[in-house]
């Protein structure tokens, strides 16, 4: 996946005295391919406490492990292809569009609790469809829903360009479909959906659908309650029918609270392993770099630094991330030579 990836380097004279000044602060960009880092994307995944979490490892058998130490094990139907390529050099599923799916259990934990302020629920996926869905089809990436009313589905909309969207339906039969918005997910490339809905801290109702880290559609219509005790399935509706998923999936969370736009954000970055632009530098007479960044609540920073842009080497320089312009110094000066970077982890 093609990303411009925005880099510093510091150039640095210092005097026969001892001082250094600033001779020129150069500011460039290099697109490439950036490396997926399935590590960071899944510590913080685990870090946000997610009800499930199966990261689809499995090479063989039926039985799908949950890596969020709740135990909601999930199972494999009609074979789909376990031990495929994943997202990050990771292993994967390909279901065949014809049936094949991963179902949980019945269990009330994928029941939204949709009660008051700040209740809600997020579903996370990595999707990489191998055909197009038709004009009048909704593909099921991953569905809850039974007998009643109420309903919700990440999907590959063919309706909307096949690009990546959801439909919630409450008990109240209140309903609404979410466009991901461009690009169309039918591309042959990995792209993160999170589809999340609740009451925020006002008990305003929400439903949100974002596509690869950014909000793409919302919608702040009714939202009462959800009463179904039942499984959630990947790739297809509960009853292992509707209209069925074509393609690889990986990386599905489920959590009990909608995850903010902030952490959605890191996921993704986390994954594709992109660094956060830097907006301001200077080098001060006495050597000490400054830099500033615009950082995101609940979000850790670090500084990591590299000769070759490839492999980059964390600096024992840690920020937390206050939702604010962040300014902070290196105080043993910076490498001409070396490339530097501002990385969420």
């Amino acid at each position: 996946m093609t990303k411009s990836i925005i880099l510093r380097r510091f150039h640095q004279q210092f005097r026969a005295v001892g001082r250094a000044e600033c001779l020129a602060v150069a500011l460039f960009f290099v697109t490439g391919s950036a490396g997926a880092d399935i590590t960071r994307f899944r510590n913080a995944v685990l870090d946000d406490n997610p009800i499930a979490f199966w990261q689809l490892e499995e090479t063989s058998g039926t039985s799908v492990a949950d890596s969020s130490g709740n135990g909601n094990t999930a199972t494999h139907e009609a074979s789909p292809s376990v031990g495929a390529t994943g997202i990050g050099g990771s292993n994967g599923v390909h279901y065949n569009g014809s049936g094949a799916r991963t179902r949980t259990a019945d269990s009330a934990v994928y029941t939204p609790s949709i009660g008051g302020a700040n209740t809600g629920h997020s579903l996370e996926a990595w999707v990489k469809p191998s055909s197009s869905a038709t004009a009048t089809q909704a593909r099921n990436i991953a569905a809850w829903n039974g007998p009643a009313a109420d309903t919700y589905r990440m999907q590959q909309r063919g309706m909307d360009n096949n690009q990546a969207g959801g439909w919630v339906r409450d008990a109240s039969s209140n309903s609404f479909s979410l466009q991901g918005g461009p690009p169309a997910i039918d591309d042959g490339e990995w792209h993160h959906v999170v589809l999340t809905f609740g009451l925020d801290a006002g008990s305003n109702p929400f439903r949100r659908v974002y596509m690869d880290g950014a909000l793409t559609d919302s919608d702040p219509g009714a939202l009462s309650g959800f009463g179904l005790v039942d499984s959630l399935v990947i790739a297809a509706d509960d009853t292992g029918g509707g209209v069925t998923y074509h393609g690889l999936i990986d990386e599905v969370a489920v959590y009990g609270y909608a995850l903010s736009d902030d952490r959605i954000l890191a996921h993704y970055n986390l994954m594709l392993d992109i660094p956060v632009p830097v907006t301001h530098t200077n080098v001060m007479v006495n050597g000490v770099v400054e830099f500033e960044f615009q950082s995101s609540s609940n979000v850790n920073y670090r500084l990591e630094c590299s000769t070759n842009m490839t492999n980059w080497v964390p600096l024992n320089i840690i920020i937390e991330g206050l939702g604010q312009t962040e300014t902070t110094f290196d105080p043993s000066g910076f490498d001409s030579n070396k490339a530097y970077r501002v990385v969420a982890f």
